[in-house]
């Protein structure tokens, strides 16, 4: 083989481990990251009519559905507003810090029915705030005489999206940018039988807990571009 075509193909090795090298996505966080500020710290616990309401005893979680959280997502909240009207809003966020295909988040269609819900048909519906829409899903979830009806999206990088092929549609755009994007599930819920007024009180809540958001809460539930 002359030293030529010996080099060529050396160089061309080369070349195709640079280009593995830059084109593999990455984690944009290490898989030990944590933020600097969590969850709880980033959300208001009063604004506006609505608060948290500190007197709600936290589910009891059980030890394999705790080990599940933790092992995909970097922090989760949850919370319980009510307003003067009567209106009670269950607010849920969970973070992960790697999307890749084994640890993006888990949309709520196989979280409730691991829990045991039957789950209703997902709808995907626009919300409002601060005059910008946000692509949302709606669904109602159901466990005996318990009816939740529920919103949620889920932000990827920069992008919020709906269900699984925008999901995925998300990661592979970072993916061609070289890393893995953060994500995190936004989700509120309602119980109670009359379902459309339980998604006119989240659309509500969603529509005044956006604007109360400080801008670095703001980018972490819709992103920068919101």
């Amino acid at each position: 083989m002359s030293k030529i075509r010996t080099f060529v193909l050396a160089l061309g090795m080369v070349a195709a481990s640079w280009v593995a090298f830059v084109y593999t996505p990455k984690p944009l966080y290490a898989a030990n990251y944590k933020p600097e500020v969590t969850l709880a710290q980033l959300m208001p616990k009063q604004f506006g009519d609505w608060k948290s309401d500190d007197l709600m005893a936290e589910a009891i979680i059980s030890p394999d559905l705790k080990a599940s959280l933790a092992r995909y997502y970097t922090d989760t909240l949850s919370r319980t507003y009510t307003n003067s009207q009567g209106d009670r809003v269950m607010l849920s966020l969970a973070f992960g810090a790697d999307q890749g295909r084994a640890m993006q988040v888990h949309k709520p269609e196989v979280c409730y029915v691991g829990q045991g819900f039957k789950i209703g048909t997902a709808e995907g519906v626009h919300l409002s705030a601060m005059g910008k829409d946000i692509p949302a899903m709606r669904l109602v979830a159901t466990q005996g005489p318990r009816i939740e009806p529920l919103t949620y999206w889920i932000r990827s990088g920069d992008d919020v999206v709906r269900g699984w092929w925008e999901q995925n549609l998300a990661r592979v755009k970072y993916g061609f940018q070289g890393y893995l994007p953060d994500g995190l599930l936004f989700r509120v819920s309602t119980v109670g039988d009359d379902v459309d007024a339980g998604y006119a009180a989240q659309a509500k809540f969603v529509q005044e807990f956006i604007p109360a958001l400080s801008p670095k809460a703001r980018a972490m539930v819709l992103g920068h571009a919101f």
